[in-house]
Order: C-alpha cells, then sequence, then structure tokens
C-alpha cells in the first residue's frame, strides 16, 4: 500500500500514454466497445458508472449538434464532438474519482497532509488546504468533486512517527489526535 496519492502519476499509470490518442467514439456518438473494455479493466472502473458517464455526455454532443445543424453549421457532428474533449477530461475525472473513493475507504480513520494540485488553474478554496492535516472520513477528501487534481500523503497507522512531518504539521496532528480521543 502507498502513501502517497498523486492523481496525475495515478492517469499515466492506468492510462498509458497515446490511450486518448484515438477516437472514442464511431459515428453518431457510440462508444466504442474496445475502448471501453479496455477502459474498465485498465482503471477497475464500474461498467455502468462508465456508461452513465458517457451517456451524459453524448447527450450533451447529440443537442450541440442539433444546435448546429439548426444554424447550418458544416460537420455539425465534429463540431459538437470538438476532439472529444469533454468525454476525454470527464473519463479522466471519472477514474480518479472512483480511484479516491477506494483510497478513502483503505485509509479510513488516518490523518493524511492536503497535497497541492496538478491543474493548471487549481481551486482557489483547495489551495488554501494545501499541507493542512485532516482525517480520512472528516470533511472533504481530494477528488471528492469532479476535476480535483489535488493528492494526499497518508501518513500511516502511526502518523506522529512520519519523517515527513514538519514541527508545525506534528503539533497540529497531536491536538487532532487528543481531540479524537476525547470524542470517542
Amino acid at each position: 500500500m502507498t502513501n502517497l496519492w498523486l492523481p496525475a502519476e495515478y492517469l499515466k499509470r492506468v492510462l498509458p500514454d497515446g490511450f486518448f490518442k484515438k477516437r472514442l467514439l464511431g459515428k453518431n456518438f457510440s462508444i466504442k466497445r474496445t475502448f471501453l473494455r479496455a477502459l474498465v479493466t485498465a482503471a477497475a472502473l464500474d461498467e455502468q458508472e462508465l456508461k452513465d458517464s458517457y451517456k451524459r455526455t453524448i447527450d450533451f454532443y447529440r443537442k450541440k449538434e442539433k444546435k448546429l445543424e439548426e444554424e447550418n453549421a458544416k460537420r455539425p457532428e465534429v463540431k459538437a464532438a470538438n476532439g472529444e474533449k469533454l468525454l476525454k477530461t470527464r473519463v479522466e475525472n471519472l477514474v480518479v474519482y472512483s480511484q479516491s473513493q477506494k483510497l478513502k475507504d483503505e485509509h479510513a480513520g488516518e490523518y493524511y497532509i492536503w497535497l497541492p494540485s496538478s491543474s493548471e488553474e487549481p481551486r482557489p478554496e483547495h489551495q488554501l488546504l494545501y499541507g493542512e492535516i485532516r482525517k480520512v472520513g472528516v470533511g472533504e477528501f481530494p477528488n471528492d468533486d469532479y476535476g480535483c487534481k489535488c493528492g494526499a500523503y497518508f501518513l500511516g497507522k502511526n502518523p506522529l512517527d512520519n519523517e515527513a512531518l514538519t514541527d508545525k504539521q506534528k503539533n497540529k496532528l497531536e491536538n487532532l489526535i487528543k481531540k479524537d480521543k476525547v470524542i470517542l
């Protein structure tokens, strides 16, 4: 079990180079089955959840295509899909979200440090959490909401023995642990 959760690195591992270079959709926005199978296998995703995400995206593409047709745009299907950017982003978000939920279950009750986002434009409210020590299962966790690319460093079963902690973080952690013992 690893202590470090970095969504961008996880995506590189489960979605190898070139994974999104091929088209994911066939004609009329149909899903290519080989891609669906590969994604379910590679990222251990729930197939129904993935299909639901596809359906929402394809519905969006179809509405956009209809609007473009009404405007007499050339090649409305191609323009509506826009290089499948929305679909690819949603798939990445689903892969990250799914894995982060598994990590929450695996590390329930443990402490972690909120790590910075790999996003080009990190969310200001998440930037305030960088370096914060939190407990899994209490409050927001990185990637709880789609699109978040923040990470987590899990401090393990004996968090106060972790050498990665600064003195300030160690003091905060000691206070959190004392508070937890009082609540129990």
